[in-house]
């Protein structure tokens, strides 16, 4: 009876060695770069509304082990995104890990009687808040 080579086998013993060194490699990447992102989680939202425009106020929780870069924050309102240098004030920068952060964004989306939907974006992940003001 005959078998496989003895090179055929190494061969396939290196290549089954090599693709579940790489499985491991990235479950393990993925496994720590999660513990240490910058996951953000919603604690409350209200609206002060005025004429023309108005403001709304988000306070988040930065839940991940680093400090969040408030540069790298995106804030939309009905999918149109604010212009965060002018329009938007994010407090602290950076936003230490497991603190509180504040977005405070002015525009006329938020006069009275609008709804909106603000989501605030970290990088990581996204919050989202139906705002009527």
């Amino acid at each position: 009876m005959k078998g496989v080579s003895a090179i055929i086998a190494t061969i396939l013993m290196l290549i089954i060695t090599i693709g579940l060194a790489a499985t491991a490699y990235v479950y393990i990447n993925d496994l720590l770069t999660g513990k240490t992102s910058t996951p953000i989680s919603l604690i409350d939202y209200y609206c002060t509304p005025g004429a023309a425009a108005g403001d709304v106020t988000i306070v988040f929780s930065n839940d991940g082990s680093e400090d969040l870069d408030t540069s790298v924050m995106q804030v939309l309102a009905d999918a149109t995104p604010l212009d965060v240098a002018t329009a938007c004030d994010i407090n602290p920068n950076p936003v230490p890990s497991h603190s509180t952060g504040v977005v405070t964004c002015s525009d006329a989306l938020f006069a009275t009687g609008n709804n909106v939907n603000v989501r605030v974006t970290s990088g990581t992940n996204s919050i989202r808040a139906p705002i009527r003001c």
